[in-house]
């Protein structure tokens, strides 16, 4: 409770783009960021089939929004044994 205010138990939550769980492995992690940038890389559809962009523009764009939402914070992610084994 906060002032009062009865907050529930939840098992996972989004906050600032990356999800959060009880267990605070990095599982959740593995199976969400690519999804994401999967979403990203399908915005990207008409820049890839422009032919006024070079190939290292395109692979440009493509590392500054696809490669970034897939790795986000994923420095800080908690690695266990079983996260290694996928």
């Amino acid at each position: 409770m906060v002032n009062g205010d009865k907050f529930e138990d939840v098992v996972s939550f989004v906050y600032l783009g990356a999800k959060g769980t009880t267990s605070g492995g990095a599982d959740v992690h593995i199976i969400y960021r690519p999804g994401k940038a999967r979403a990203a890389f399908c915005k990207l559809t008409n820049i890839s089939k422009s032919s006024q962009l070079s190939k290292s523009t395109k692979i440009r764009i493509f590392k500054s929004n696809v490669i970034a939402v897939l790795l986000y914070r994923c420095e800080s992610w908690r690695m266990t044994n079983g996260d290694e084994a996928n």
